[in-house]
């Protein structure tokens, strides 16, 4: 922020305005993630995360995991940001497994 002000020749003030607090994701999810992943033959990764604003509310009421799929270039929350179709399609085969799976439980 201060490099784009002095740039542009500009002030700026900044204040926090909205905080989310980040809430921890749920072993046993992150283990059925896993477990899925390799039966349909999806790479895997093992990320700790703390889910912010993508889970918090459901988090109030049911344990939370997280599936990512990969992004070109790896860029995240930027207008360039592009996922491959077939990773897309992955990604949504997974989801679909793991609550079906969930359904039968």
């Amino acid at each position: 922020m201060e490099w784009a002000a002095e740039r542009h020749g500009l002030e700026y003030e900044l204040k926090g305005i909205v905080g989310v607090s980040a809430d921890e994701t749920n072993d046993a999810c992150i283990e059925i993630v896993a477990e899925v992943a390799v039966e349909v033959r999806c790479d895997t990764v093992r990320l700790r995360s703390s889910a912010g604003h993508d889970a918090n509310y459901p988090n109030d009421t049911a344990p939370i995991g997280m599936i990512l799929v990969p992004s070109v270039n790896g860029s995240r929350y930027h207008e360039n940001e592009y996922t491959e179709r077939e990773d897309v399609v992955a990604g949504a085969e997974l989801l679909a497994r793991i609550v079906g799976r969930r359904m039968l439980v």
